[in-house]
């Protein structure tokens, strides 16, 4: 369904497909010296590789602009730097896809200069704002303030009565008050990781003396829940949030979810500052809170580009697709266009002729507007469905380069180590393999390899991981969408972990937040995942391969028919998918057509009908598959 937009299609006369030097001779760095001629496509050629010092300009540059939200004139800055950088390097067919957007905006950290709080006569600091909650002027408003303390049995809470026209001060729970393991605090099951030394253990509550991210993530995810729901519908006349972190963490920290825009203009405070506004509250003291906010129209653009392969243009054209968001309050939140800028920087080194499958570029900005992604469906692969056709598959790329921070007592610093990264794939055995090596092959430090259940397949697959756990969720699953709605095609996403470094407006970052060659690192992950996926026979890496298996491995004995040995039959049927799979592996789809009817009879005769249904519908996409033959990039 086509929405009220402007795609605009930008002149591209006299630029041309990058063709280019090779970048160096065959014996090249990181090539071996055997005197074969050695495909660039097949290794990292570190000749071709983006250099410390520009990598380190990148993101200098990245850190000049400070916050970029979509609709700022800060971030139409940053996509015009990108949009000129993906020009030099030989990409064409550039469109400005645009929506209509209400930019809500105040001072960025550390121009606090929008927002303040006077408690009791006396002025505190505030660590930041209240995202979207709306505006008190200039001048602020105030009022008495109570304490709503959402820990307490809901009988004790004030009620909506009596916090209406008054300030609501949110005494945030302490994130030492959970005590159930979740995917809000913990960390899920894996299929690799690299220095799991580093790691918190799987389901345990992430200590903050490890990392702060977790914590982060809970203090700062519930605008909603307490902004909108609970002072807005109040009627109350203003916030204060009193956050459970050290005066640093808290500096300059952004809320998400972004919230939709509301009517209760708040500030948030460091929980030693909150301590003084908890006292003055309980006394029944007023205070006076200043959000000075403005709204307005903007159209902010998304930016869609290709890199030429050598069939670009024609028919059998096959295309990859990269995306990520453009739009953050942090470095490392929002650099993924850089990761995907030095992927490209690769790319173009190695003549138009050489490159099997064209790069599509979608650099999306709906992450942190109002609402999010849901709030504003404005989607260039649904309005222009003809941009999936060629898609074969793709790689999503964010957060790169950060620095995992941990907070002892009031202290916030980094670790010494990077921010985890996780690098989520399908559960395909091969793509999982693939991405495993190609983790130790690059030494990505604290890597996380996992295959959770993507956006739109919730119900379709469950792959437990190593320890026979969950694997959790697709953190940034918005960004998997089209390759999940567009016939599953094989996808990876490289994603570091953020909150502990990246969820405050925080700059300059370069060396204390985020670390070039941390970035780097992650640059050569994403860049061999993409290689592969450039290369390869992309039949034997569809998802649906490892979903197939994944439905087997999950039968239990009550969805089998009475009668059925479950084990046995799960083992047997498990067995005979290897063997298969094994077929698929080598390219031989013809005996792979020839075996998988049998385990499809074996599905049907033996699962108990409404059981069987998921599983026989993934296992005829596999027979389609097979039948189809290998998916090489065309000649």
């Amino acid at each position: 369904m086509n929405k009220t937009l402007s795609a605009m299609l930008l002149a591209c006369a006299g630029l041309t497909a990058c063709g280019g030097s090779d970048g160096g001779s065959d014996n090249a760095a990181g090539t071996p010296s055997d005197g074969a001629a050695k495909s660039p496509l097949s290794y990292i050629d570190e000749t071709l590789m983006v250099s410390s010092a520009e990598a380190k300009d990148w993101l200098v540059t990245k850190d000049n602009y400070g916050p970029a939200y979509a609709g700022s004139a800060k971030y139409d800055a940053y996509i015009a730097f990108l949009e000129t950088k993906m020009r030099g390097l030989g990409l064409v067919d550039f469109t400005r896809y645009t929506f209509p957007y209400a930019f809500w905006e105040t001072t960025e950290w550390p121009d606090k200069s929008g927002w303040g709080l006077t408690s009791n006569g006396t002025k505190v600091d505030v660590a930041s704002y209240a995202t979207n909650s709306g505006n008190t002027g200039a001048a602020g408003v105030t009022g008495e303030m109570i304490i709503y303390d959402p820990t307490l049995p809901a009988a004790q809470r004030p009620t909506p009565a009596q916090m209406k026209g008054k300030i609501v001060v949110i005494k945030h729970p302490a994130y030492a008050t959970q005590t159930v393991a979740s995917s809000a605090n913990a960390l899920s099951d894996y299929e690799y990781r690299s220095n799991p030394e580093t790691f918190a253990a799987v389901n345990q509550i992430m200590p903050l003396t490890n990392d702060a991210d977790f914590r982060n993530r809970t203090q700062l995810s519930t605008a909603t829940t307490y902004g909108i729901n609970v002072c807005q519908a109040a009627g109350g006349l203003a916030a204060i949030w009193v956050l459970d972190m050290s005066p640093l963490a808290a500096q300059g920290a952004r809320q998400h979810g972004t919230p939709r825009h509301y009517n209760c203009p708040g500030v948030l405070l460091d929980r030693n500052a909150g301590q003084k506004v908890l006292a003055d509250a309980a006394a029944g003291k007023t205070a006076t809170v200043t959000l000075n906010s403005t709204i307005k129209d903007t159209r902010p653009a998304q930016i869609v580009a290709y890199l030429p392969g050598k069939n670009y243009g024609k028919p059998q054209d096959q295309k990859l697709l990269m995306v990520t968001h453009t739009e953050g309050q942090s470095n490392v939140e929002d650099n993924g266009s850089l990761g995907i800028l030095g992927v490209l920087h690769y790319y173009a080194k190695i003549p138009q002729a050489q490159r099997p499958r064209t790069i599509m570029v979608y650099l999306d900005n709906r992450h942190f507007v109002a609402g999010a992604e849901a709030a504003y469906p404005f989607d260039y692969m649904e309005d222009f469905p003809e941009a999936k056709n060629g898609l074969v598959g793709g790689l999503a790329m964010e957060h790169f380069g950060g620095v995992q921070f941990h907070e002892i007592g009031d202290d916030y610093k980094g670790t010494g180590w990077p921010a985890h990264t996780s690098v989520y794939t399908f559960p395909n055995p091969l793509a999982t393999e693939t991405a495993i090596n190609i983790v130790k092959e690059v030494k990505q430090q604290r890597a996380n390899v996992a295959a959770p259940p993507a956006i739109g397949l919730n119900n379709v697959y469950n792959k437990p991981g190593v320890n026979g756990q969950s694997q959790g969720f697709w953190y940034g699953p918005n960004f998997m969408s089209a390759f999940v709605e567009h016939g599953r095609v094989p996808a990876f996403h490289v994603t570091g972990d953020w909150p502990s470094a990246g969820y405050q407006a925080y700059f300059p970052s370069v060396g204390v937040r985020v670390d070039p060659e941390y970035f780097r690192t992650n640059v050569r992950t994403s860049l061999r995942l993409l290689q592969t996926l450039s290369t390869e026979d992309l039949t034997k890496y569809a998802p649906d391969w490892g979903i197939v298996r994944a439905n087997i491995a999950a039968l239990t004995a009550a969805n089998f028919q009475t009668g059925v040995a479950a084990d046995g039959a799960r083992t047997e049927m498990l067995a005979q998918f290897d063997t298969i799979f094994a077929l698929v592996r080598k390219g031989d789809y013809a005996n792979a057509s020839l075996q998988l009817p049998t385990l499809r009879t074996k599905l049907q005769t033996q699962v108990v009908a409404a059981d069987a249904v998921n599983p026989l519908a993934n296992i005829d996409r596999v027979i389609a598959l097979s039948k189809a033959g290998a998916n090489l990039p065309p000649v």
